[in-house]
């Protein structure tokens, strides 16, 4: 009988893909943060354009790796991530200094929100394609219609219905009745 289990040796390597991997992501989402970058300007570029190049690097070199092949799909992930926080970042810092837009009343906000939204799609889908993806790896895919309507609609309805008591738990509204929030 043979034993399927992994050898020590697998298991630290594993635990050390699990830690790059998570540090790596955490990186990009929270020092590389498009709302609050951590770091200043220049120390910021400069680290986004190394972290950008490391995750070059190792998606080419793993590329040629048939042992790490399998984790090719986290790493290039990881690279358009990191790719479009900045690219986020740089266009939403350009689009608030150039349009003088600050995001303090709720149209520049939501002129804020569309061209993240915007860039951040676009984006997605140029690099995954880019990379030799397909959209179905990104859930852009033909599906059933009628499922995804009542799925929507069920989900839309649950937010509407909660809205009311969230917001009296999160905000204390004095006033706040559903006639007050139609108009």
């Amino acid at each position: 009988m043979e034993n399927n289990r992994p050898s020590a040796g697998k298991w630290s390597e594993r635990l050390f893909l699990v830690l790059f991997f998570t540090v790596i992501g955490s990186l990009v989402m929270i020092v590389f943060s498009p709302l609050r970058p951590v770091l200043e300007r220049g120390a910021d570029y400069l680290g986004r354009i190394g972290l950008i190049a490391l995750l070059m690097i190792a998606v080419g070199l793993v590329r040629k790796s048939a042992r790490y092949d399998k984790y090719l799909p986290v790493l290039v992930g990881l690279l358009i991530l990191a790719v479009v926080v900045s690219l986020d970042w740089i266009f939403g810092r350009y689009l608030m200094d150039s349009l003088g837009v600050d995001g303090s009343t709720p149209a520049s906000f939501a002129l804020l929100k569309l061209n993240e939204g915007f860039i951040v799609v676009c984006l997605v889908i140029l690099f995954t394609r880019m990379a030799g993806g397909s959209l179905g790896l990104i859930f852009i895919q033909k599906g059933n219609l009628k499922q995804g309507l009542s799925i929507g609609l069920i989900a839309f309805a649950i937010c509407v219905a909660g809205s009311i008591p969230m917001a009296f738990l999160m905000f204390k509204p004095g006033d706040l009745s559903f006639t007050r929030i139609l108009s």
